[in-house]
């Protein structure tokens, strides 16, 4: 088995595998932690962590003038018209930076934190041009942010499913209903495993690692696409997610229109898909 559904012990998993967290949220999206608190906590850890924010990379950009001694990894958390979440992790920053100038910020909403208006196809097609790899976040996160979920109402395709090839298996934040269904689902489809603590408030970050052999993350990323990896932790019980859950709120507060940009999300798709 390479998926546990435990409290990852660090320092031991240290000793044997190279370990990060997966999916991290910054105040550059709907958290208020700073990328220099995340850096001193995976530093204090002794594990990498990629930085993911939803539809934004600045903080990744911030990280990098640090020069911090822990691995980090160049990612993004893409909301798509349909609405799922897909993890976007590249090789490369300067990779990264031109796929969101070209392929994101385009189509971003007021609040730039909820779903954008890409096209999940335009995502997956403009993906093939960069060394990277994608990956469903939460896949049975229910209603619409998971793609496994998605596929199975008829709002994404089986053909765009099959290009993920990767699905976070463990997600922090989700109930452990929902990653016992990720799990399964990965399992049916082949998919490679990751998982990561969708940390939003730092006492989150690091409680879901993904491990491998591998020495650097650009090793990492082969070992999880050749379905080499190991997944451990677990998700927030719920009266822990409490206070995670009303400050992201009140980052989406200041914008005020962000079920209507949901909404016109969804509505640019259904217009997207009665023309195609």
């Amino acid at each position: 088995m390479r998926i546990y559904l435990e409290k990852p012990d660090l320092a031991s998993l240290n000793k044997r595998f190279s370990c990060f967290d997966m999916h991290v949220h910054s105040r550059y999206s709907d958290s208020f932690t700073r990328p220099s608190t995340l850096v001193k906590k995976a530093e204090k850890f002794g594990i990498g962590f990629a930085m993911t924010d939803h539809n934004e990379i600045k903080a990744f950009k911030e990280i990098k003038k640090m020069r911090p001694s822990c691995p980090v990894i160049p990612g993004i958390e893409i909301g798509v018209a349909e609405g799922p979440h897909i993890l976007a992790y590249f090789y490369r920053y300067s990779d990264l930076q031109h796929f969101f100038e070209r392929t994101v910020k385009p189509f971003r909403n007021k609040n730039p934190y909820m779903n954008t208006l890409l096209p999940i196809n335009r995502l997956l097609e403009s993906a093939e041009e960069y060394p990277c790899f994608l990956a469903a976040a939460h896949p049975e996160v229910p209603p619409y942010y998971g793609l496994s979920l998605t596929t199975n109402k008829g709002l994404t395709t089986k053909q765009q499913l099959d290009k993920v090839p990767v699905f976070e298996v463990v997600n922090g934040f989700a109930t452990e209903k929902m990653n016992l269904h990720a799990i399964k689902s990965a399992f049916e489809l082949g998919k490679g495993f990751i998982g990561g603590s969708d940390s939003h408030i730092p006492k989150q970050f690091g409680s879901v690692v993904t491990c491998t052999s591998a020495p650097d993350a650009d090793t990492t990323f082969n070992e999880i696409t050749r379905h080499e990896s190991v997944v451990v932790g677990k998700n927030m019980r719920a009266r822990e997610r409490i206070n995670p859950s009303a400050r992201t709120v009140t980052r989406h507060l200041k914008y005020g229109g962000s079920f209507r940009d949901r909404a016109k999300s969804m509505a640019y798709h259904r217009r997207l898909k009665k023309h195609s």
